[in-house]
């Protein structure tokens, strides 16, 4: 008997493609790891920029996207700058002197600039939630492609087996664990 058992084992070592139930067993659970994992990583990055997207829609001036921009704070900076003029000038002049109609132009264009910016951030994020979203779906992800071409069924939430029988193991034509009909 355990001269049979160690030939058995000298001829699965000298031919690799030839896998034991323990190999078959850690394919499959690495395959399912890969796949859990980048199915969550794909939900929490989905849930991120949906959430980013909301914050800037709802409350643009305390979003995180916003109160980072350096074009939005430099244009705020200038808008500081040309409001502590404004006042200077309020002084001296009355509200329709030209030099305040001036400084009222520049600050209501640079708040333009600031509406502008915003909208560039909301559409941004906007793009990057579907891009997430799109990603998210199993027919639009490139392991998606590989996955179908390999007649690969991981077992997870939002991929589901037509097997009956939920039996996995490796084909010849697939170094992956794939569903056996």
């Amino acid at each position: 008997m355990e001269e049979s058992e160690r030939k058995l084992n000298d001829y699965a070592r000298s031919r690799k493609n030839i896998l034991t139930l323990d190999e078959k067993t850690n394919v499959l659970n690495q395959t399912f790891t890969e796949y859990s994992t980048a199915l969550t990583k794909a939900e929490q990055e989905v849930i991120k920029t949906d959430s980013d997207y909301e914050a800037i829609r709802t409350a643009p001036d305390t979003s995180r996207q916003v109160l980072e921009s350096k074009t939005i704070q430099d244009y705020k900076a200038q808008i500081s700058k040309l409001d502590q003029d404004y006042q200077e000038a309020a002084k001296v002049y009355k509200d329709d002197f030209p030099k305040m109609k001036q400084l009222r132009a520049q600050m209501d264009e640079l708040n333009g600039r600031i509406k502008a910016e915003v909208q560039s951030i909301l559409a941004s994020v906007r793009n990057q939630a579907q891009i997430d979203q799109a990603a998210r779906e199993p027919d639009s992800h490139p392991a998606a492609a590989d996955a179908r071409r390999n007649h690969v069924r991981p077992r997870t939430a939002a991929w589901t087996s037509t097997c009956s029988s939920a039996r996995w193991t490796p084909t010849a034509s697939c170094t992956t664990a794939c569903c056996s009909r």
